[in-house]
């Protein structure tokens, strides 16, 4: 019981130091957690499209060995096209959401509306699909050092949402 007093009277003496050390832990711990776009886009090795974009977003990480880059935006749906097809984007034969497949991976089900991107990206991309909608998705998108990024674009007419995910880093 002594010990725990010690260790109590430790801390409140020292309560400012340590708010104030645990607080600046908080924000190095964010900022090198996050990045900016310029970052993510060098070290991805991605261009943005040469058309005019909105809804613009774009979050990552760009700390080895969790580099990750999420991009999001809207553009007119030939600009869409062009840019998949500069990224090596088989548009012919698209992967599409919801599957149209169930069943089991494992021990796990598998269900037709199984989110596209991990939980946390479409967290993150504030994402929610309509399952009553088609979404082309695409594997093969490719930057020109060997990133891979998982691509969903969501149609809208003469314009499309495209989401973003990167899968791996590449290499120089």
């Amino acid at each position: 019981m002594g010990g725990l007093r010690w260790v109590k009277r430790i801390l409140s003496s020292r309560r400012t130091g340590l708010i104030w050390s645990l607080t600046a832990l908080a924000v190095l711990t964010s900022a090198s957690c996050s990045a900016s776009r310029e970052d993510l886009l060098k070290i991805f090795d991605l261009d943005l499209p040469g058309c005019r974009t909105t809804n613009m977003w774009s979050a990552g990480n760009k700390d080895w060995p969790q580099q990750h880059m999420l991009l999001r935006f809207t553009a007119p749906k030939v600009c869409v096209e062009q840019y998949l097809d500069d990224h090596g984007v088989s548009r012919d034969n698209p992967l599409h959401w919801p599957t149209g497949e169930s069943g089991t991976f494992g021990d796990q089900k598998v269900s037709p509306t199984d989110p596209p991107f991990q939980p946390q990206s479409m967290k993150d991309f504030k994402l929610k699909l309509d399952p009553e909608k088609r979404y082309d998705l695409y594997n093969d998108f490719k930057t020109p050092t060997g990133a891979v990024f998982l691509v969903l674009v969501d149609p809208q007419g003469e314009q499309s949402t495209i989401y973003l995910d990167s899968v791996s880093l590449g290499h120089d």
